[in-house]
């Protein structure tokens, strides 16, 4: 009687034990997810999607002289250098789905990317450089905020699935592990 007693006490300590894991895994998912959401939002509005690949391709058009160019790319503020959020969680983004992580990881890269070469626009080795050079950049720093950041792009539609994601309800699943065996 006792030994039944214990194997059933142990066994309703493993299933408590499970379940928490569950609820505090479940838990840190949504608030990575929320946070990412919310610094991408930021990005997404300090961009100005609507605005900004216009005046990139404004100051990029051939037709406008060198110096009025230059005034233009010297205007530029340099942007943020860090991502506090994705620093601070980029070693648990596994725990978000594995198309989710990878579009954060690609969208995050191309923000890095972004903010590099407009944090170089306004530098002298850039101003120095062939008009070729100028106009070149600011179209693909153009196209790049339509694509990730226009209307249904990239990094809207990553927000939007990671807001979803931060507004679950906890369901406990336990995922057994698959062994798969090669011959």
């Amino acid at each position: 009687m006792q030994l039944a007693v214990a194997f059933i006490a142990a066994a309703l300590a493993l299933v408590g034990h499970i379940f928490y894991d569950q609820w505090k895994r479940h838990h840190e998912r949504r608030a990575i997810a929320g946070a990412l959401a919310g610094e991408l939002g930021a990005y997404i509005e300090l961009l100005q999607p609507a605005v900004s690949p216009k005046h990139f391709r404004t100051i990029a058009d051939p037709r406008i002289s060198r110096e009025a160019r230059q005034r233009g790319l010297r205007s530029m503020a340099p942007p943020p250098n860090s991502h506090p959020v994705f620093d601070k969680v980029a070693d648990k983004i596994g725990l978000l789905d594995v198309r989710d992580a990878v579009e954060v990881s690609e969208v995050y890269n191309v923000v890095t990317g972004m903010r590099l070469h407009i944090a170089n626009l306004s530098t002298d080795a850039f101003l120095a450089a062939p008009d070729e050079g100028h106009i070149a950049l600011l179209n693909i720093i153009a196209s790049a905020i339509e694509k990730y950041a226009g209307e249904g792009g990239k990094a809207v539609v990553l927000v939007d699935r990671l807001m979803a994601v931060s507004r679950e309800r906890f369901r406990c699943t336990v995922s057994w592990p698959r062994f798969h065996f090669v011959p």
